[in-house]
């Protein structure tokens, strides 16, 4: 009933409309992109444009909006960051084709593109340094596989899950941009409130289809000769083919240039759970802040591919010493020949472009000459890097796939040279402006530009001669796009005009001035448009060749960009090395875990000359797999147990160390529970936090696994915070065995030393003077004589009425609780007395019978060891 009573033009919006209900209508209407109705109220708020309308239905205005069409790029950018996907809906048609169907058929127009937060390729919608994923999530089997894909690079990974934590964890550790799942309450978990991910988009069941997946799979990859479909289970075709066809979907049928899909599983990496990244700030800072985080401190990349390269290995450090050797083998490479190679390499991969970027960008038919020219300087720079590390055959060279990869590909010899001949030097953002194509590479092109650039002389040629033939010395041959070129000839003049019959024809009156032109004239005009419009057209098809060109090898330029993001991230490791003394370390299958002199990378990057190193060893040979770290705040606990697991992420990343030495055994899985935070959103307390991130440590850990805990217990009463600690160090020790570092202010845990050989006793030297403390932020061995709390709150500037306050506070109950203590222990034994009389009047035969005068030391010793055995054996030992 709506739709009669609207206009054909709005009938075929809506038409639109309701085929992507879940878009925004990007709808062409000549030099804008027009919205209507409930789009039109969305988009003008979040834009800031203005709200029109256009027309009425029933006596109400319809709301629309529009953004100039050669600035959408502009204003679809913005939608899509506020969350928004946008169907660009583009003319397919000229108005004269849709007048030959009839007089009143409007133009045909057909959705393009769907943009959508997680398939953007254009530079400007982009960071540089960061990915843009898409992912899609598949319950299959009780099992949640995950497919993750940047399209602007072609990078695309494989993941399994075995409950929703492990995904609600995983989405938050890789922050896609877009998350696919299928219309279903299995998946509602994602996106729940609480859950923060707010760009969830529902795919059609098809999508799902094993046939239909496989058909897609396939097709992506028919090119790549690596690729065979049988190394895929059914689980991982599903969730691989049901990505592609979306961005099949939303790209109008396009596929994207990928990578072989890259299994992201347990047995590949070092297991790194969410929260740890977290306190380990790898990506940023607890504040959100990239500056102070791990991935800050070491970059030192040239380009944008080799910054995200950087990232991901420090976020997925690997668990195979093989690999990780490999890869500390390139930076070895560079460290060993750094003054050899450092001017050369250093200015070939400066500014190196991002060209898997424009190749993705070129792929999708949203590319331009720019582009072209990326992937021309990328190759050519490519090649001078292959001839760098080609020159001298005496040297040791890792990079053998690298220099194989252009030594037996003369296409990208041959490419490089199609694109140096072919492209202007200047060069546009779209291949519509024309004018890229170099002079002398075309013969018909050269032919019609000549003509082009001569028609100025042409039409002052013209000019000139309408001046004679009028005898106006002031008359201009003017040109707009609505009448083309034409005579413009004042108001004092136009009688000259017309008293010269059946040369002139009118065109337009203005208020001071009129328009004329003559037959020549349409003719000259006709010409040179003509002539624009032909070498458009031959532009446009020598670009269309070249993309043709490099997308015939796209799988090797995709391969050359991973090669030399490589070959950047391990320059970039050599640089901090040189900077900050880092060390190659030694990565090996045994079980140790020995640095030396170790030093925080993030924290010594503004205290370089001031840090205070230290080292850290556990070995399971010297029966030393457990630090038991007590000392007060500010002291450098939380920095000590910081920099031992960023060291072991740098190690098993297949970087160099901060440290004198490094020697790691591959640890499987890294723990680390510092700080504290509540989630009020689910409902969690700062404590049950603590414990969810604690319970999944001592569920999750193996003994090849490294724990890092601070401050367990402390978020309760201070006996449960204890009694907690205590038995999670047991349970650690006893249970599951693995390398531990364990910070706490609850030195009565040093007890534990006495049980346990395992457990090594450490502290950090503090010093005291004059009622001031000196942390000195050396670790040595021992228990710390106190907390510190009421010196370091008089250091944070407590009042000092508060902090004497404090102290004599402290006193009493110190006081009161070895009080207590003691009466707590007399009653205990008592009691336990009580009930085992039996046990009472042997103990009592046993010391009665001890001739003290005549008894020998070995004799003493040996009564000692009985009644030990008989209090072992009748009372119970966890009460004492």
């Amino acid at each position: 009933m709506l739709k009669s009573k609207l206009t054909p033009l709005l009938r075929q919006y809506l038409e639109i409309k309701e085929k992507h209900n879940d878009c925004l209508i990007f709808f062409r209407l000549g030099d804008f992109y027009e919205l209507f109705f409930e789009d039109a109220k969305v988009a003008a708020k979040c834009l800031n444009i203005t709200l029109t309308k256009r027309g009425q239905i029933d006596g109400t205005d319809i709301p629309m909006c529009g953004v100039p069409h050669h600035q959408g790029e502009n204003y679809l950018t913005r939608l899509i960051r506020n969350g928004f996907k946008v169907a660009i809906c583009e003319q397919i048609e000229t108005p004269e084709e849709s007048k030959k169907r009839g007089y009143k058929e409007i133009i045909k127009r057909k959705v393009v593109r769907i943009a959508s937060p997680g398939t953007l390729t254009e530079e400007k919608e982009l960071t540089l340094s960061d990915n843009n994923f898409l992912m899609g999530v598949l319950l299959y089997e009780n099992n949640y596989n995950i497919v993750y894909s940047d399209i602007s690079t072609g990078e695309i990974n494989l993941k399994k899950c075995f409950n929703e934590n492990e995904v609600l964890s995983f989405i938050e550790d890789i922050s896609p941009s877009e998350i696919l799942i299928p219309n279903n309450s299995s998946y509602e978990f994602i996106f729940k409130k609480e859950n923060k991910f707010n760009n969830v988009t529902h795919f059609k069941k098809s999508f799902m289809d094993f046939n239909y997946a496989k058909e897609c799979l396939i097709k992506t990859y028919s090119s790549n000769k690596k690729f065979n479909i049988l190394n895929f289970a059914k689980e991982d075709i599903i969730a691989l083919g049901t990505l592609i066809s979306y961005i099949m979907f939303t790209q109008n049928g396009r596929l994207p240039v990928l990578s072989l899909p890259n299994s992201k599983e347990n047995s590949d990496y070092l297991e790194i759970d969410n929260a740890t990244k977290r306190n380990l700030e790898i990506k940023k800072t607890l504040n959100g802040e990239k500056e102070g985080s791990l991935f800050n401190s070491l970059d030192f990349t040239f380009t944008s591919n080799g910054s995200r390269k950087l990232l991901s290995d420090i976020s997925n450090p690997l668990k195979c010493h093989k690999k990780i050797n490999k890869r500390l083998e390139y930076v070895k490479f560079f460290y060993v020949n750094f003054d050899f190679f450092k001017e050369d390499i250093i200015d070939s991969i400066s500014n190196f472009p991002d060209i898997s970027r424009s190749l993705n960008r070129l792929n999708f038919g949203r590319g331009g000459p720019r582009d072209l020219y990326s992937i021309y300087k990328g190759l050519q720079k490519a090649l001078k890097i292959y001839d760098i590390l080609n020159k001298n055959n005496k040297l040791h060279n890792p990079f053998n796939e690298f220099l194989s990869l252009i030594d037996k590909n003369s296409k990208v010899i041959k490419l490089i040279e199609l694109l140096e001949k072919s492209l202007n030097e200047k060069l546009p953002i779209s291949s519509k402006e024309g004018n890229f194509i170099r002079s002398g590479f075309d013969a018909e092109l050269d032919e019609i530009r000549s003509y082009r650039d001569n028609a100025r002389k042409l039409i002052l040629s013209q000019e000139e001669e309408e001046k004679k033939i009028t005898g106006i010395s002031n008359l201009k041959i003017k040109y707009n796009n609505f009448l083309g070129y034409f005579l413009d000839v004042s108001s004092s003049n136009n009688k000259k005009v017309k008293a010269i019959e059946s040369r002139y024809i009118h065109r337009q009156t203005l208020k001071n001035s009129y328009r004329y032109t003559t037959k020549k004239l349409v003719e000259v005009s006709e010409n040179i448009l003509n002539a624009n419009h032909k070498l458009q057209e031959i532009e446009n098809k020598i670009y269309a060749r070249l993309v043709e060109n490099i997308t015939s090898i796209s799988n090797v330029i995709l391969m050359l960009s991973d090669m030399i993001a490589r070959i950047d991230v391990s320059i970039s490791w050599v640089r901090y090395a040189k900077k900050y003394n880092a060390v190659e370390p030694k990565i090996d299958n045994t079980n140790i875990f020995k640095i030396v002199n170790g030093r925080h990378p993030s924290v010594e990057k503004t205290h370089m000359e001031s840090f205070i190193s230290n080292s850290c060893i556990l070995n399971e040979k010297e029966n030393n797999i457990f630090k038991l770290i007590t000392g007060p705040n500010m002291s450098g606990k939380s920095t000590y147990l910081r920099q031992n697991a960023l060291i072991l992420v740098m190690a098993q990343s297949g970087g160099y160390c901060p440290a004198e030495s490094v020697n790691i055994g591959i640890c499987d899985k890294l723990f680390c529970r510092l700080g504290s935070g509540d989630e009020l959103a689910k409902g969690n307390s700062t404590f049950m936090v603590e414990m969810i991130e604690t319970a999944n440590i001592l569920n999750s850990a193996s003994d090849r696994s490294l724990v890092v805990l601070d401050e367990i217990g402390r978020g309760t009463s201070t006996f449960d915070g204890m009694s907690l600690a205590w038995a999670i160090i047991e349970y650690l020790i006893e249970k599951i065995k693995c390398k531990t570092l364990f910070a706490t202010h609850y030195n009565e845990l040093s007890q534990l030393k006495k049980k346990y050989n395992q457990i090594k006793l450490n502290t950090f030297k503090v010093k005291e003077w004059e009622n001031e403390l000196i942390f000195l932020h050396e670790l040595i061995e021992g228990v710390a004589e106190s907390s510190y709390g009421i010196q370091v709150a008089k250091m944070a500037g407590i009042p000092n009425q508060v902090t004497l306050e404090a102290k004599k506070i402290l006193k009493n109950l110190e006081n009161k609780t070895v009080a207590s203590n003691k009466k707590n222990n007399q009653t205990l034994i008592d009691f336990e007395l009580k009930q085992n009389d039996t046990f009472v009047k042997d103990l009592k035969e046993n010391i009665s019978s001890i001739n003290l005068n005549n008894i020998t030391p070995i004799e003493a010793l040996n009564v000692l060891e009985k009644i030990k055995k008989q209090f072992l054996k009748n009372l119970n030992k966890d009460n004492l």
